[in-house]
């Protein structure tokens, strides 16, 4: 069965790494990501599921703050 819905993303239930790392982000920097996600899914076609977001969030969380302007090591630094 597939199951298909629409969230905004500072609404989305991380787990895992990918949780701490969302955590780090402020609602309007899950927002600009967010609309990174939607603009890089249209340009390649991309379904993004829980699991990939959730993946891109715990193992590709220094690509995701380069791709909204963010010094990954001051996101990191953030409690």
């Amino acid at each position: 069965m597939k199951v298909v819905y629409e969230t905004d993303l500072a609404d989305f239930e991380f787990w895992g790494g990918a949780k701490r790392n969302a955590q780090k982000l402020t609602h309007d920097e899950l927002k600009e990501v967010e609309w990174y996600l939607e603009e890089l899914g249209a340009c390649n076609e991309e379904t993004w599921t829980e699991s990939k977001i959730n993946d891109m969030f715990w193992f590709q969380f220094e690509d995701i703050c380069q791709a909204i302007g963010l010094d990954y090591d001051e996101v990191e630094a953030r409690e």
